[in-house]
């Protein structure tokens, strides 16, 4: 027969690798498998979705200094992290990184007992700390406030406490060791108090062993700081919000924020505790581990090359997903692969083979990245494989370009199949937390039973599901921005262009995003540790108070009473003593155009503490309309065009606009609702959120606010209320926040009101120079027992230039406001602050 003269076809490359291969509607079921998986480990595992005790992100207003320490699987940083926040120069980071140190961890330290372990790195950390106080300039401080990332699984009831889970990472550390604990006791002896009178040691001595002690304020993961990393320098990019920390390094996983409702009661019971009004938590997904990886073998996707890794490991079937994209891996499985082809398929000798190829875990991640992914030409690969993978000495065999071809194509091959299943991890947990949409309407059969992964199905028919993002953005869609760090994704070439593109594919084929959302990675280089910097900063940094609602152009503060002039106008030094008592930033109430003028002078004045609102009081409602059709509307706009032109804009909001039928007098019903509406049209153009009054008028002020609030992505703010709790209830479903000040304390109706306003709707305020805090009031005097001293003060016919007038209101007394609202809601005063301070920057100030 002819075919016998025909030579036996060689062995193709191509189909051998055809297992690695995940076709993209796979990857797509995988996607809607892991979300559905996710949303039952979330509600019911112990081991996944573990709370990391955050309850919200950074703002990018943290500063002060803090001490960062990272534990990585092999070496261990200690940095001071700064924080500028608001004093960031331009084109340069926010965040600036001071006397850093690594040092690698020995292999002894990793398998010995912990105390050694952690009384060496009490020794690193010492040596970072006394080089900070070896500055002449820096001053003698007691203790310092620290953060410590891990990359191991942690759990936790709060921010500065942390127990080890157990781990596939090769430390011998107990899986109950109290990791905060065990650092403090390994620091201690560098301390001042263990040494009594320092100055009778040497200098030398003195230098390690009197040093201030540790605070620890934050203990998370890797991957919750390199999320909060980039979220704290986000607001510098317009449109776009921090979803997901990612890390693909020796290791894999991913922190997202999660609604509380959606975890299981007995992961939430610690945080409810300590915050009552929260509604979501930072989670550790721990995706790699065995229960949240059933995906993978469901589809088929793992191969025998994956099984014999997982089968030879230390820890078999502990995180078959690590195993199928940790970099602590991928060398091992390139070598399984490898080994394969060229023995099992070539038929190449073992003994003749190199020695790294036959041995396990002797092919390292870091070895394929830099020579066999790099871009030499296959001879010279072949050329530098011959020197660093060298073949036996009691064989022939050698590199060829052709041999050299191969194994960079079955590295790519690994890596590749690796970026698409992180890419498809990625976006079904978009999808668990309800970021984007997937729509996969063939039931799903899942240990034989079938499953509904139609998504899309389930939300758009689900009355009370509201998207994440509000679509109505001007200057384009949302982006939901992925932190990632790692050895893998940020170094092996071309992996981190994988991902992305593989996500693309993804949501491509999920079809459009509500809101035109799309997802992108975005590098937080060395995220693991200065993200524990910016949240030791979170957790109790030096956070100033943003003070909505001053009155500028109020008679008071130009020293007129009752039509007559008393003494000189000292806006200057309100300012002052507003700063003195931690108000950073404060908002100017536009009341008309005249007074958008008068307000504008003094932000000129003033710009790095001041903004202004733009917009007509209903009290001047009529005003509008006393001059010819829309002139008076038409200088509104083009001075609000001319002011967001300018970079930094001085407005920070479109009002103080709304309702007030108490006061009918200035203007009837019919001229403020038409004003509101006309004004709200303004609103929708500017993209400002909105600065609100309402009065004795919820329910048109509702009707019609809102057709306009889907329009207007950052909401707005109804300041100064002190209506009921039924109507704030109804105002906050809307979306809306509430700022409130001495006149919502009055009447017990009214604190019933406060006492009830969710904290992450809560914004605080004076409306200087009215609405003061009375302090001899007794339903409220018991909470400010503990307030600061006010400046002096005296009437306004005997002023002093530099101190208080009498019964006028300042912004000073934003502590007190303060010390009502924790008091009456039972929380602690800074965690009032905190969420005010969050609130009102992320809806006036980024």
């Amino acid at each position: 027969m002819a075919t016998s003269q025909i030579s036996p076809k060689e062995p193709s490359l191509k189909g051998f690798l055809q297992p690695l291969r995940v076709e993209l509607e796979t990857l797509y079921d995988l996607s809607c498998r892991l979300s559905s998986s996710y949303k039952k480990l979330a509600a019911e595992s112990s081991e996944h979705f573990i709370p990391t005790a955050l309850t919200r992100l950074p703002t990018g207003h943290e500063t002060g200094r803090y001490l960062a320490v990272y534990f990585g699987l092999y070496y261990l940083r200690v940095a001071f992290i700064d924080l500028l926040g608001d004093q960031q120069v331009e084109g340069h980071a926010r965040v600036r990184r001071t006397l850093e140190k690594a040092w690698p961890i020995s292999e002894h330290l990793r398998k010995d007992h912990s105390i050694d372990l952690f009384t060496w790195i009490g020794d690193c950390i010492a040596e970072v700390v006394a080089d900070r106080l070896a500055n002449p300039s820096e001053e003698r401080i007691d203790q310092i406030t620290t953060g410590i990332s891990f990359c191991l699984p942690i759990k936790q009831d709060s921010l500065d406490e942390a127990i080890l889970m157990p781990t596939g990472k090769g430390l011998s550390l107990n899986s109950d060791l109290n990791l905060r604990q065990a650092l403090l006791n390994g620091y201690a002896r560098h301390t001042y108090s263990t040494h009594g009178d320092e100055m009778n040691m040497p200098a030398k001595r003195r230098r390690l062993f009197s040093l201030p002690k540790l605070k620890v304020a934050v203990m998370i993961n890797d991957t919750t700081a390199t999320l909060a990393s980039l979220a704290y320098s986000i607001p510098s990019l317009p449109n776009t919000r921090v979803v997901m920390g990612l890390i693909v390094g020796a290791g894999c996983n991913a922190t997202v924020p999660m609604k509380l409702a959606d975890l299981h009661e007995s992961k939430t019971k610690s945080i409810l505790e300590k915050h009552p009004d929260a509604q979501e938590t930072l989670i550790s997904t721990e995706w790699t581990l065995s229960t949240a990886a059933a995906s993978f073998d469901e589809l088929g996707i793992r191969t025998k090359w994956d099984l014999q890794l997982d089968k030879n490991c230390k820890k078999p079937g502990f995180q078959p997903m690590e195993y199928m994209v940790g970099g602590g891996y991928t060398g091992e499985l390139v070598r399984i692969v490898c080994y394969d082809w060229f023995h099992g398929v070539l038929g190449i000798q073992r003994s003749k083979l190199p020695l790294k190829l036959v041995e396990e875990y002797s092919l390292s991640t870091d070895y394929l990245s830099l020579v066999v992914a790099s871009s030499l030409s296959d001879e010279r690969l072949a050329s530098e494989l011959s020197k660093t993978l060298p073949p036996s000495i009691e064989g022939d065999w050698t590199w060829s370009p052709e041999y050299a071809r191969d194994i960079r194509a079955i590295a790519s091959a690994v890596q590749d199949r690796a970026a698409s299943l992180v890419a498809s991890a990625v976006v079904g947990l978009l999808d668990c937390i309800d970021e984007v949409q997937l729509c996969n309407k063939a039931p799903k059969r899942v240990n034989g039973e079938k499953i509904n992964t139609d998504t899309r199905a389930t939300k758009e028919t689900d009355s009370e599901s509201v998207p994440p993002s509000t679509p109505g953005w001007n200057s384009g869609p949302e982006e939901l921005a992925v932190a990632f760090s790692g050895g893998v994704i940020q170094h092996y070439p071309h992996y981190k262009e994988n991902v992305q593109r593989y996500i693309d594919r993804l949501l491509l084929r999920a079809g459009p995003q509500v809101g035109g959302k799309s997802v992108f990675l975005r590098e937080a280089s060395d995220g693991g540790i200065i993200g524990t910097g910016v949240l030791a900063g979170t957790a109790s940094g030096e956070i100033g108070e943003i003070k909505v609602a001053v009155t500028f152009t109020a008679d008071q503060f130009q020293g007129i009473y009752r039509g007559k002039q008393y003494h000189e106008p000292d806006f200057a030094e309100v300012l002052k003593r507003a700063r003195d008592h931690g108000c950073e930033k404060i908002m100017l109430t536009t009341m008309n155009l005249k007074g958008a003028k008068q307000n504008l002078q003094a932000v000129r004045e003033f710009p790095d503490m001041c903004k202004m609102t733009l917009g007509v009081h209903p009290y001047h409602a009529a005003e509008i309309y006393e001059q010819p059709e829309s002139e008076y509307l038409n200088s509104l706009r083009e001075l609000g065009e001319s002011l967001l032109a300018e970079k930094p804009s001085p407005l920070a909001a479109f009002g103080e606009i709304g309702l007030d039928y108490e006061y009918l007098d200035r203007a009837d019903k019919e001229t403020q609702q038409r004003a509101f509406r006309e004004q709200l049209e303004l609103a929708v153009q500017f993209q400002l959120p909105l600065f609100l009054h309402v009065r004795e008028s919820v329910e048109d002020f509702i009707s019609i606010i809102k057709p306009f609030l889907p329009k207007l992505p950052r909401g707005g703010l109804v300041h100064s209320f002190a209506g009921s709790k039924g109507e704030m209830l109804q105002l906050v479903e809307l979306g809306l926040e509430i700022s409130v000040n001495g006149v919502s304390f009055r009447t017990d109706e009214q604190l019933e009101m406060v006492r009830n306003i969710p904290l992450d709707k809560l914004q605080l305020e004076t409306d200087a120079p009215w609405c003061e805090v009375l302090s001899n009031d007794p339903k409220i005097a018991a909470y400010l027992e503990t307030a600061r001293p006010l400046p002096a003060s005296r009437k306004h016919n005997k002023f002093i230039l530099g101190q208080m007038v009498k019964t006028r209101n300042e912004s000073c007394f934003m502590e007190r406001v303060g010390l009502v609202v924790a008091g009456l809601k039972g929380v602690a005063l800074e965690e009032v602050v905190k969420v005010a301070w969050n609130n009102s920057s992320l809806m006036f100030w980024l």
